[in-house]
């Protein structure tokens, strides 16, 4: 009986987990039999709508740092950092294949495997619209209510393009939103008592949180380089290769100690304010900000994979456009700001 009493739990475990997982995947058939009908110009269009959801999240948080309200954006910055480090770790970790490789009778969207590559869970897409748009309509949600919802409503047109094009099953998107949820809601439990500590005391531990940021990152890597990963081949060609998947921790951690560098460097020698400026100013400095991020970017990860190898390039090449985004760019609004005052 006692036997018994202890295999029960783990059978009804398994079962569960092959529950969902064929749930999972009737979902994604009917959604793949609605994409069908719509015909392949649709399925563009919302693969093209897709990707660019995300990288719009990015972009708005840019603006909003630098353009609309520092703290907002910064704060924004920060969740999108943390949350993109976080799910290439929970990605490498977990090593859950597309869906599919778990079932062939899944025929994804053409337009949207290039986005998606490796592992599936959770899913980056969400947890990137979820980071950034998720972010700011949580700072907003008092003041104003109605950006908030649309905000969020674009999170969860986000997770649902992502299992309309079948490149992720619920469960991936699922998990994808509860880790934007917990990345935002702790991330702004962190960073207001932090604000308010500084203010209160009139002394900060900003070099105690970058070593804090700068050991995390090391251990991600180590964990990451450390790990076991399947080894599952198909006609003899690997299924997901791990240094490709390494490659994307790589690229998190460059991006999260590059912002936190650059977030520890402006408050120390810059500490700009949006103020009361103009909106010709506001967009100036927008235009010439990403038009200096995306020059430095393309052009040192060009220059980083030539000489250090894909992965080092990743983590250079991202932490240079991040702390070009928090700290060099913020060093140009004093001159800018004098033009527009003459």
């Amino acid at each position: 009986m006692r036997r018994l009493c202890r295999t029960l739990p783990t059978e009804a475990k398994l079962l569960k987990e092959e529950t969902a997982k064929r749930m999972d995947i009737e979902i994604l058939l009917a959604l793949q039999d609605l994409r069908a009908s719509l015909g392949s110009g649709f399925e563009s269009a919302v693969a093209g709508l897709s990707e660019s959801i995300m990288m719009v999240g990015l972009v708005l948080c840019t603006f909003v740092y630098w353009s609309v309200n520092k703290k907002t954006g910064q704060f924004a910055l920060m969740c999108f950092s943390v949350g993109n480090t976080l799910n290439q770790f929970v990605k490498n970790i977990a090593c859950v294949y597309r869906p599919w490789i778990l079932d062939s009778r899944i025929a994804p969207a053409s337009g949207a495997l290039g986005g998606a590559t490796g592992y599936s869970f959770p899913s980056g897409h969400t947890v990137m619209s979820g980071t950034t748009f998720g972010s700011i309509a949580w700072r907003v949600r008092r003041k104003l209510p109605v950006v908030a919802v649309v905000l969020v409503v674009i999170v969860l047109l986000e997770a649902f393009l992502r299992m309309f094009l079948g490149v992720h099953t619920p469960q991936d998107v699922l998990a994808a939103l509860a880790e934007s949820l917990l990345v935002v809601l702790l991330g702004s439990f962190a960073y207001d008592r932090y604000e308010v500590r500084c203010e209160k005391t009139g002394r900060n531990r900003d070099g105690l949180v970058l070593l804090g940021v700068v050991v995390l990152c090391v251990a991600c890597i180590a964990v990451i380089e450390l790990k076991e990963y399947p080894m599952d081949y198909v006609d003899g060609v690997l299924l997901v290769d791990p240094d490709v998947m390494k490659r994307d921790i790589y690229e998190g951690v460059g991006a999260f100690s590059g912002m936190f560098a650059g977030w520890y460097c402006e408050r120390r020698w810059v500490n700009f304010e949006v103020g009361d400026i103009s909106v010709g100013e506001r967009v100036l400095r927008c235009v010439v900000g990403i038009a200096l991020v995306a020059g430095v970017f393309f052009g040192f990860d060009m220059l980083a994979k030539a000489l250090i190898g894909p992965a080092l390039a990743k983590l250079t090449s991202r932490f240079v456009a991040a702390f070009f985004v928090m700290f060099v760019v913020p060093l140009l609004f004093g001159p800018l700001h004098k033009v527009f005052a003459k």
